[in-house]
């Protein structure tokens, strides 16, 4: 019993350890990337929500470590041109861990707090809400500090639009970044890598007639 409990905790400290290698990996690359970059940025459009933004082909949907490396130094890039300059970089669990921390890499903020927010529904067929989950930001860590929200989307807008509002009735000023916008978002995200318009699938309504999606 011993050796099998030895084997798997080695086992599960190299996967650990591959995971924040690879996160690391990317941080640097971004940042290096920001920091010797000369090119002019891409060209802006104006998407219906009346923000300019820096978008990508809409084909690059599936994103690699190259391309999410890229996409976060995008991001990162248009941060800096706009003249922001967060004190803390807020990411929310789990889809924007890694691009806050390349954005944070980036732009030389240590300080980078996470936040768990959960969607709830009493109901199937009702609308479902955002939920923070403990261990919730303290306000005291937020209070006068310029604060920049990331995540990986924006898709109905309700997790973000939680966040941001909860940051500032304590910080001075709070914007936030994605990497995918929904151009049907309830939040004008400030900073986007690709705004487009996207649906979701509903597997829960799927497997509640009895069946596993499409045949």
């Amino acid at each position: 019993m011993a050796s099998v409990w030895l084997v798997a905790t080695l086992v599960s400290c190299i996967a650990l350890l591959a995971v924040m290698l690879g996160l690391l990996t990317i941080a640097r690359n971004v940042r290096k990337s920001h920091e010797s970059a000369k090119a002019a940025p891409p060209k802006a459009r104006r998407d219906p929500d009346g923000l300019e933004a820096d978008l990508a082909p809409l084909h690059a949907t599936n994103l690699d470590w190259d391309l999410l490396g890229q996409a976060s130094r995008q991001l990162a890039q248009q941060v800096a041109e706009s003249g922001y300059q967060p004190t803390i970089v807020v990411a929310v669990a789990r889809g924007g861990l890694v691009p806050a921390a390349a954005i944070a890499y980036a732009l030389g903020v240590k300080r980078v707090f996470t936040v768990s927010v959960e969607t709830h529904s009493e109901v199937d067929q009702l609308p479902r809400f955002p939920v923070m989950l403990h261990p919730r930001l303290d306000p005291a860590d937020l209070t006068g500090a310029d604060v920049l929200v990331a995540d990986d989307m924006a898709d109905t807008g309700a997790t973000l639009r939680l966040v941001t509002e909860f940051c500032l009735k304590h910080a001075a000023r709070c914007r936030c970044a994605v990497l995918y916008k929904n151009t049907h978002s309830a939040v004008n995200c400030d900073y986007a890598w690709l705004r487009t318009s996207f649906t979701w699938p509903s597997p829960a309504k799927d497997f509640a007639k009895g069946r596993r999606g499409p045949a």
